[in-house]
């Protein structure tokens, strides 16, 4: 156990010193922050005292990511709770209208806490870190075995702790719950992340591939159980004492057969083979599409179309008629995806008895979601680098603050007209919605639209954003900003789940009054930084 446990010591030494560097770096490549940091390493010290006391910090960082997925999932559920709730009252459905309306009544029912067993029952912590492993087994000599005895009982242990503690406060404070119930339901909830990891290596123990390989059909099946148990979950109405005792004895049951199991198991280098290998398929099919995502065809090298403009117009010009198929394309396609979606939907809700409140409300609720999906533009970027930019970027002219501030223009007018078609799509399915279902005012009508176009606006400025402030394409063209990826992270949450939730809390008119005039900020904040600091930050990196 002592060999085990000093592997796991040692393999989180590894992750937080990748994280500390990666923090670092991030912070060098800061253009008013970075300079000033110079060559030398100021964070030595540090970074030693992060070593020795590993298991602390370890530890600290768990407690942080418990809790904030803790609240996270507790404030998700609470807001798709309530909308389930008020459409329920508007249908007259008793059941669905009486579901909790607080944090304390949500926690009472159990739901926050029966949503991480749905997330876990398709998991294996052996065949579910493939890239850990990679990384582990390759350059620091880690043994099979040894990988999958820790990530099988040392890693969910640390996650162990800092639930517990995430449980036991978070309910305590909100709802005053015992915290012996919601610890002794965590330490089930660790059983129960080790019966199924020892029931899918049983499962894919013989066979060649995994029994659900695909991870968009694990992703799928995974939202469907966390919405099925969840709902059942709220239908029944669990004890939080019936829920803590019954799944810990039930899982304890089931800890004896597992251990027996995983510690009789004697295929782990096939099943470490088969995690490696599943990871670095994906790496190669990822690397294969962000090879081909932005390679231009004869066709489109070809422009028949005459171009009656010179200079850096002519350039923009002639990029975007040259990249219309990478551009529009994909663009079209969910357009109309969406208009089929958001028909069906119409159709739905024209059978059903809603209030205009409660169609509004949705309608304001989904355009943050919507606007992602449709305005999000991820081939816009690496196009702009690896088929123009790469091979200008050595000249200084091209690098000037005015001529990198006028392409910033003209690339933002030409990739807002690819942004019209999901704006019009978007703003003609509200005005359907309106017009059938709700009784507003002009205010009630105009300013949807207006936040609509804002989103539009809003995501044509953000990459042109990111990508001459923080340039993140080597010399190869592959992405290497640690910033870039962290802020689309927070783009996503914010989008998907921030945002909606704050709509949730403001009301509609006060949302989209306080999102507008930040979208509009951003944009002219996003210009005068583009001029004052690209000249420095544009450029080829290594």
């Amino acid at each position: 156990m002592n060999h085990y446990l000093s592997l796991f010591l040692t393999s989180e030494r590894i992750k937080v010193s990748e994280v500390f560097n990666g923090l670092i770096y991030g912070i060098r490549k800061i253009p008013l922050m970075g300079k000033y940091l110079g060559d030398k390493y100021y964070f030595y010290d540090f970074k030693q005292i992060m070593h020795t006391f590993i298991p602390i910090f370890s530890i600290i960082w768990q407690i942080i990511k418990s809790f904030l997925s803790f609240i996270f999932v507790i404030a998700v559920s609470g807001v798709w709770v309530k909308l389930i709730g008020d459409i329920g009252s508007d249908l007259g459905i008793s059941i669905l209208s009486s579901f909790p309306k607080s944090g304390k009544e949500l926690l009472f029912t159990c739901l926050p806490f029966v949503v991480y067993i749905a997330f876990n029952l398709l998991g294996n912590n052996i065949l579910d870190n493939g890239y850990k492993f990679n990384d582990l087994s390759k350059n620091f000599n880690y043994y099979p075995k040894d990988l999958a005895m820790i990530f099988t009982f040392f890693e969910p242990f640390l996650c162990f702790i800092g639930r517990s503690l995430a449980f036991c406060i978070v309910s305590l404070l909100l709802a005053g719950i015992n915290p012996v119930y919601t610890f002794l339901y965590s330490l089930g909830l660790y059983f129960f992340i080790i019966n199924m990891t020892a029931f899918w290596t049983r499962i894919n123990g013989d066979r060649k591939e995994e029994f659900i390989k695909n991870p968009f059909v694990k992703i799928i099946l995974v939202l469907f159980f966390v919405f099925l148990i969840s709902f059942l979950t709220l239908l029944i109405r669990v004890d939080i004492k019936v829920l803590s005792f019954g799944f810990l004895l039930l899982n304890l049951f089931g800890i004896y057969f597992s251990i027996s199991f995983l510690k009789n198991f004697r295929a782990y280098d096939n099943m470490i083979e088969k995690a490696v290998n599943s990871y670095s398929e994906q790496m190669r099919k990822a690397e294969n599409t962000n090879k081909n995502l932005v390679e231009l065809k004869d066709k489109d090298i070809r422009v028949n179309k005459k171009i009656n403009v010179e200079g850096f117009e002519y350039l923009n010009r002639l990029f975007f008629l040259r990249h219309r198929r990478i551009l529009y394309k994909p663009t079209l396609i969910m357009t109309g995806i969406f208009i089929l979606v958001g028909f069906g939907c119409f159709w739905i809700l024209s059978r059903l008895k809603v209030s205009s409140d409660e169609v509004y409300k949705i309608l304001i609720y989904a355009i943050p979601i919507i606007s992602y999906i449709l305005f999000k533009q991820d081939k816009i970027l690496i196009a702009f680098y690896k088929n123009c930019d790469s091979s200008l970027l050595y000249y200084g002219f091209y690098r000037e603050d005015k001529k990198l501030l006028k392409m910033f223009w003209l690339r933002f007018r030409a990739i807002f007209k690819i942004m019209l078609i999901p704006i019009i799509a978007m703003t003609l399915i509200y005005m359907f919605f309106f017009l059938k279902f709700i009784d507003g005012d002009i205010v009630n009508f105009i300013l949807p639209i207006v936040y609509i176009i804002l989103n539009g606006i809003f995501f044509t400025v953000l990459p042109l954003f990111q990508y001459y402030l923080f340039q993140p394409f080597d010399k190869e063209g592959n992405q290497k900003s640690i910033l870039v990826v962290l802020m689309n992270l927070g783009i996503y949450y914010m989008f998907i789940f921030a945002f909606p939730s704050l709509m949730v809390y403001l009301g509609e008119i006060k949302f989209m009054l306080a999102m507008s005039v930040f979208i509009f900020l951003f944009a002219l904040l996003a210009s005068f930084l583009i001029y004052k600091f690209s000249p420095k930050t544009f450029k080829i990196k290594n």
